[in-house]
């Protein structure tokens, strides 16, 4: 791993990061149904994630900054609808 680290704000502190790559990635879609018959979808598309230097969850796992953005897909039930 011979990338440069980058700088991260972690909860309001500055933290440096290691670059990882992703090697595999199965991004299904998770599917919540509301109560008002609505269904959203939801899918993460990550960009960017790094392993933070020194840092490490309650279990001793490194912590991770990832980067990423959600698609979303609505279907809502004909009567929720705008009216044409």
């Amino acid at each position: 791993m011979d990338e440069e680290k980058v700088k991260l704000n972690l909860f309001g502190r500055e933290v440096m990061g290691i670059p990882v790559k992703v090697t595999f990635s199965k991004e299904n879609w998770a599917d919540y149904t509301l109560d008002d018959g609505t269904t959203i979808k939801l899918r993460p598309i990550v960009s960017d994630v790094y392993r933070v230097e020194n840092e490490y969850d309650m279990e001793g796992n490194p912590l991770y900054v990832v980067k990423s953005a959600n698609m979303m897909a609505v279907t809502s039930p004909e009567e929720l609808k705008r009216k044409k």
